[in-house]
């Protein structure tokens, strides 16, 4: 398929999607060796798109690791540079995938922030905690503050989310 007449459709069925459709784009762009960067200015359009294209990362990562762990060094770049959509999506993509060792540094203060913020949402910050939880334990001097940043968490959310903290804490 040719990488325009691909970009067009999804500007026009990424507002609408489910994960089906998503799931087939993510072959899509594996079986056509895509870039998943190809599609950057995706992110710019309304958020609705915007935030099914983020979805349909997810969906490449879970289906083509490789795809997104290639592409993933890029993308946080592109969090650095502004696009703070990514702020969100990063701890789902590094999840799935691994954080890239030269983005270790800042992907640990972008975790610990994600969930001390109140914008973040339970499901986002439960993957974060497992990113950072994960790099904790390859970086132990972080121990401490992590158990104060978790500790900041507890009695705010579901009994499961406590659960998990307290298990982390143990």
């Amino acid at each position: 398929m040719d990488k325009a007449a691909f970009f067009a459709i999804l500007l026009k069925d990424l507002q609408r999607s489910n994960v089906m459709l998503r799931k087939k784009w993510a072959t899509i762009i594996n079986e056509n060796q895509f870039s998943t960067l190809d599609f950057l200015p995706i992110l710019n359009e309304k958020e609705q798109i915007a935030s099914r294209f983020l979805w349909l990362l997810s969906e490449v990562g879970e289906m083509y690791p490789a795809i997104l762990k290639a592409d993933l060094p890029a993308w946080f770049q592109q969090f650095e540079k502004g696009q703070v959509a990514l702020k969100h999506a990063l701890p789902t993509y590094w999840k799935i995938v691994g954080v890239p060792l030269e983005n270790e540094g800042t992907a640990i203060d972008l975790l610990f922030a994600v969930i001390a913020s109140n914008e973040a949402n339970v499901t986002i910050k439960s993957r974060a905690i497992f990113v950072l939880h994960n790099l904790v334990q390859k970086y132990p001097h972080l121990k401490g503050e992590f158990e104060v940043c978790l500790n900041a968490q507890r009695n705010k959310y579901s009994a499961a989310f406590d659960k998990g903290i307290r298990k982390i804490l143990r």
